[in-house]
């Protein structure tokens, strides 16, 4: 596919209410700080550990830190996207995508990706796939199957990408894909981290 094409989806709006950008304005917005990012850690020596492990990374990667988390605060959506999913906050001090990226490009990736949501008016839609499953599309196969397209966000293989799209057929899981968003100049790329099939029978026929 050359660079010039681009594959449309229909969203199915009538599935979910309208997605303005609006839509969230009357929550309110804590601000983020990265400790948000051990919510959900077992209490006790597993906090404990994982707090000493975010820090230290923290301060070795101070200068990455300083950008990171004034980053999640710095519009409302994004704030709220963090809060959804705060586990968001700890991807730039362990492997993602590529074992080779260090945290400063860590960083420069993830920032580039929610850049593009942003920019593309997708930050409710990705704020809404971070809450729960979104329904794009579903389709009647040749053989009377019903499939079903949906998208998940920074939840599920959060090492491999920041959205996940998933093929589903009655509600079983056939395939999902795992991407994030790069700035390569003035082209988006989509680099894909990982492609999984289902895990069921149903998935395997």
């Amino acid at each position: 596919m050359s660079s010039s094409e681009s594959v449309q989806i229909p969203l199915e709006t009538e599935r979910w209410p309208c997605l303005s950008q609006n839509e969230f304005s009357y929550l309110p917005v804590p601000e983020i700080a990265l400790k948000a990012g051990l919510i959900g850690t077992r209490p006790g020596w597993s906090y404990l550990r994982e707090t000493v492990k975010l820090e230290v990374r923290a301060r070795i990667n101070s200068a990455a830190t300083r950008k990171w988390i004034p980053y999640w605060n710095s519009t409302p959506l994004l704030t709220r996207l963090a809060n959804a999913q705060p586990g968001v906050l700890k991807k730039i001090y362990r492997p993602y995508l590529s074992a080779r990226l260090n945290c400063q490009q860590r960083l420069a990736v993830l920032t580039s990706h929610y850049d593009f949501i942003a920019k593309r008016g997708l930050e409710t839609l990705v704020l809404r796939a971070a809450l729960r499953l979104v329904r794009l599309a579903e389709i009647s196969g040749k053989s009377g199957s019903l499939y079903q397209l949906k998208l998940v966000a920074m939840g599920q293989m959060e090492r491999e990408g920041e959205l996940v799209l998933q093929l589903l057929s009655n509600e079983v899981v056939i395939y999902s894909v795992a991407f994030t968003f790069i700035a390569d100049g003035v082209t988006p790329l989509v680099a894909i981290g990982c492609l999984q099939g289902g895990r069921s029978d149903c998935a395997l026929q």
